[in-house]
């Protein structure tokens, strides 16, 4: 499952983009719903927890995860 987040200036290109997702079968998470919300926060605490990692990293803090540890945490 691949996962884009995006900002929209309007409600115009928001509509746009909603009948893309539903004329590609694509499944489109809003943000209106609770529960949306709550999916989005996960998605975004998720890639700030990678980037602070990326960034320990680099400064030999920690050493990198290996694909198994990354799965295993999935």
């Amino acid at each position: 499952m691949k996962v884009a987040s995006i900002e929209f200036e309007n409600e115009e290109q928001l509509t746009a983009l909603k009948a893309f997702a539903k004329a590609m079968k694509m499944k489109f998470v809003g943000l209106s719903d609770f529960s949306d919300k709550l999916e989005e926060k996960r998605i975004l605490e998720g890639i700030a927890k990678g980037y602070k990692e990326s960034i320990a990293i680099e400064k030999g803090e920690i050493k990198p995860k290996t694909i198994e540890e990354l799965l295993d945490e999935l």
